[in-house]
């Protein structure tokens, strides 16, 4: 897995492990102060230390690429800000502390700055670090083109050294770049070019993006380099001719000393000789003057006029300093320059230094001829690039789309159901499908019978009609038919081979499944019937056969309407005639069938579709007969009108209960108050307790006639939902049988989305249940109830004896006491009306023993909250 991995990712694994080593090599340097590997040369720059530090995170970017071990973004922000700062310390002349922030540098050869990276430098390694960061993906054509230029400015540095050039190595009087530097950049830089031109490789026009995007900024760097050899040659001009106009200066000045008697006459003839016999004193005024072995003196100052107006006629600017650097003469601010010639003045005890800059090059005719060389080859190397890389995109433009054209091709050839093939003149296949029977068939011979191959080669030969057709078979004797055709202004033929035993097997496949449709289009147990756009029967199945008892040769042009019957008939036909146009289905309707002289009920349905054989609507209309469902909803009309006289009976039987039969109840206690109100006297203590008795029992009917009323109604309340105050809904039923001294009630202040006559109706009678079967004179009610998305829940309990649980179920049922009746005043309806209720809502009631010791009585009803 190592191993390959280093295969595919060696353009970036060898400059990274490069670029690693020399900056840990340079920064040891630095640290142990060894200049052979910092400087390389003693005449050359040296590696600066945060060029090195540069190369480690540029070295761990390209390592990232192969890796997700390393923080990416971290990296190129490091190589990015770091170089950064650096140009901006020479935009800014100002200094952040970064160039000698890690090692003091006392190397300075071609350093502006200690320790500070050259700006091409700084420049090379933010073009890297965009590169080589994410946003490479993003834009990968700017990523490819500024690898590029920094392999530009490395190849442009690693030339300057090779021919002394140094404008290509240092920009101006900056820090140069270093000679290693350079080659690191240049590797690093085609190390990312190399991988973005593999990555190239497998996009369409991926190459010809990558050509662009790194040619155009090599072409500018190769521009840029040509126009560095006049600025050379302009600057070994100068020098020559500052050492030609510095003797000449030398000379004039020994002329001035001469004419001034500090020095010999003839002494110009060797000035250099004549000036080192003169010494430089400073007088107690603080005056440098100059004075010979004969005491003559004359002031430096003196000389200062004359040295410019010299200059001032040889196009120089000029500095005048003694031996201490103290500026004695200034011209135009001659210190100021880049072309500057420092001509020493030797004295007997010291020197004078002048410091020449040259104006300009203007004068130079070195400069200018080369100059003008150098744009016109300029401007013809841009015009050949140009057209060069024109003639290489419409090249690579044309070539992907020849590519993109050919693997439609491919792709479209494969799609046949044919063999296909392209033939030249000679019968060799050049290209086929994947569907030829042979695929590796090299020659048309090879796909035909012996005998057509040899007229297919005479036609190919000598093509005598526009095409070549036969039925024959091939080398394995199957059945194939073939058609050759030439492809015009070329030698070359489309071939065309059909396996007609492929053909022959979906005929027999067509015909079997056409078996299969009309075995399924008898055996069905719909009437099937195929109509015309006019509505006539083409055809019917067996079922449609035996039910209008005709055949086919009878039911054939018959219109549709002829046949049915009823009062959804004509909706029917017209839903039908709304189809005939375009394709569609109708809905289901209910219509009669004249079937064996007697109409059946049918429920029908069409569907129309568009034959392509016949090129018309075609209509078929299935029927299913429905007369037992008919008589089914019949039975169902009989037993719904037999259950609401039922149930029109038992509300009569109901009234008369609480109405009819109270009345002799009333007359009979009635007599008996009267009895017992007038010969209470009279009567025995046995008939006193006889009339007592009953009393009691005409109130024990009267009850149940009331509680026969409630059970008949209790299916049939109001349901209506609303939001019910459950601790004061308690309260007021509570109050109705005036308990409150007795029976202490325990119910939440909560709030219940459900029906309140219901919910009313189960309190009631739960309540006045707990009272009439409590067995001490004081008791305790407790009402719970939680209701969420599942429904209600309503918990009822109390403190007295409760219900064995053997008896759960029986209690239910109406007109049940576990009580003999003479104990208990009750008629054994009230747990029966609770059960009857809460069925009625689809709920449940569920009997249990509280934890209080009485009866708990559950009920769940399915009524969710803020329904």
């Amino acid at each position: 897995m190592m191993i390959e991995t280093m295969r595919r990712q060696w353009p970036l694994l060898v400059p990274a492990s490069c670029a690693a080593l020399l900056g840990l090599l340079v920064m040891l340097g630095w640290h142990t102060h060894n200049s052979t590997i910092v400087q390389i040369s003693p005449n050359w720059v040296p590696m600066q230390y945060n060029t090195a530090l540069c190369l480690l995170f540029a070295a761990g970017l390209l390592l990232r690429q192969t890796t997700s071990a390393l923080p990416n973004s971290l990296l190129s922000a490091a190589l990015f800000l770091l170089p950064c700062a650096t140009l901006l310390q020479y935009l800014l002349q100002t200094d952040f502390g970064i160039d000698q922030l890690f090692a003091r540098h006392d190397i300075l050869v071609g350093t502006s700055h200690p320790g500070r990276m050259a700006p091409n430098t700084a420049l090379s390694f933010m073009l890297i670090a965009f590169a080589a960061s994410p946003l490479q993906w993003r834009w990968p054509a700017l990523a490819t083109a500024s690898a590029a230029l920094a392999l530009g400015l490395g190849l442009l540095a690693i030339v300057g050294y090779i021919t002394q050039l140094t404008p290509a190595y240092g920009w101006g009087r900056f820090t140069a770049m270093a000679v290693h530097t350079a080659l690191a950049v240049s590797v690093i830089s085609g190390g990312l070019l190399l991988h973005r031109y593999r990555e190239s490789q497998t996009l369409p026009s991926g190459p010809l993006h990558w050509q662009i995007a790194c040619g155009l900024p090599l072409i500018a760097v190769v521009f840029l380099a040509i126009q560095l050899v006049p600025i050379r040659n302009g600057e070994i001009w100068l020098a020559q001719q500052s050492a030609q106009d510095v003797q000449r200066l030398k000379q004039r000045i020994a002329l001035f000393l001469e004419s001034h008697e500090l020095l010999p006459q003839g002494a110009h003839q060797d000035p250099d000789a004549a000036l080192r016999t003169l010494q430089l004193l400073r007088t107690n005024d603080g005056q440098d003057v100059l004075s010979n072995s004969q005491r003559r003196s004359l002031s430096v100052s003196r000389l200062a006029p004359m040295i410019e107006a010299l200059c001032e006629d040889q196009g120089y600017r000029c500095a005048l300093l003694n031996p201490a650097g103290t500026m004695l003469a200034d011209t135009r601010h001659a210190t100021d320059g880049a072309h500057t010639k420092t001509a020493r003045l030797p004295l007997a005890n010291g020197e004078l230094q002048l410091r020449m800059p040259h104006v300009s090059l203007t004068g130079n005719p070195l400069y200018n001829g080369t100059r003008t060389f150098v744009l016109a080859l300029s401007l013809l190397v841009l015009a050949g690039m140009f057209f060069l890389f024109r003639s290489i995109y419409r090249r690579t433009q044309a070539e992907a789309k020849a590519a993109h054209l050919y693997v439609s091709f491919k792709q479209a050839i494969d799609t046949f159901s044919e063999g296909f093939a392209i033939i030249d003149h000679t019968g060799k296949i050049k290209d086929k499908n994947k569907r030829l029977h042979d695929p590796d068939a090299g020659l048309l011979a090879d796909l035909l019978a012996a005998h057509t191959a040899i007229d297919a080669l005479d036609y190919i030969n000598a093509p005598s009609e526009a095409e070549f057709t036969a039925r024959t078979t091939d080398r394995k004797d199957s059945p194939i038919a073939v058609h050759i055709a030439p492809i015009p202004n070329t030698r070359e033929f489309v071939v065309l081979i059909a396996d007609l035993y492929e053909s022959v097997g979906q005929l027999k496949a067509i015909e079997h499944q056409q078996a299969l449709i009309n075995s399924a289009f008898d055996a069905s147990t719909n009437g099937i019937f195929v109509l015309d756009g006019q509505l006539r029967v083409l055809q019917a199945n067996q079922t449609a056969y035996d039910w209008l008892q005709m055949t086919q040769e009878t039911i054939h042009g018959k219109k549709f309407d002829q046949l049915i019957s009823g009062q959804n008939a004509r909706n029917f036909i017209n839903e039908i005639t709304t189809i005939t146009n375009q394709r569609g289905i109708t809905n289901d309707y209910d219509i009669v069938l004249t079937r064996s002289a007697r109409p059946s009920w049918m429920q029908a349905r069409a569907a129309s579709r568009f034959s392509s054989e016949s090129k018309s609507i075609l209509i078929t209309v299935s029927c299913t007969c429905i007369d037992s469902q008919k008589a089914l909803v019949e039975q169902l009309n009989k037993t719904i009108t037999q259950l609401a006289k039922s149930n029109e009976e038992l509300d009569q039987f109901a009234f008369v209960a609480s109405h009819d039969l109270k009345s002799p109840l009333v007359g009979i206690k009635n007599i008996s108050d009267w009895l017992e109100e007038d010969f209470s006297a009279l009567l025995p203590e046995e008939g006193r307790n006889q009339i007592a008795l009953i009393r009691a029992r005409c109130k024990r009917m009267m009850v149940l006639l009331d509680d026969l009323l409630h059970y008949s109604r209790a299916g049939r309340l109001n349901k209506d939902v609303e939001d019910i105050a459950l601790h004061e809904l308690a309260g007021d039923i509570v109050s109705m049988y005036d308990i409150q001294q007795t029976f202490t009630l325990h119910c939440p202040d909560i709030t219940v989305f459900a029906p309140r006559v219901p919910i009313e109706t189960l309190l009631r009678n739960l309540v006045n249940n707990s009272i009439k079967h409590h067995t001490h004179k004081k008791g305790n009610i407790y009402i719970e109830a939680t209701q969420d998305d599942a429904g209600l829940v309503l918990y009822f309990g109390d403190d007295g004896c409760g219900i064995p649980e053997t008896y759960f179920d029986k209690v239910l049922r109406p007109f049940t006491t576990l009580t003999p009746k003479d104990k208990t005043e009750g008629s054994g309806m009230g747990l029966a009306i609770i059960a009857k209720v809460v069925d009625s809502l689809d709920g449940t009631v569920t009997l249990g023993k509280a934890e209080q010791g009485g009866l708990l009585v559950t009920i769940w009803l399915p009524t969710k909250k803020g329904e």
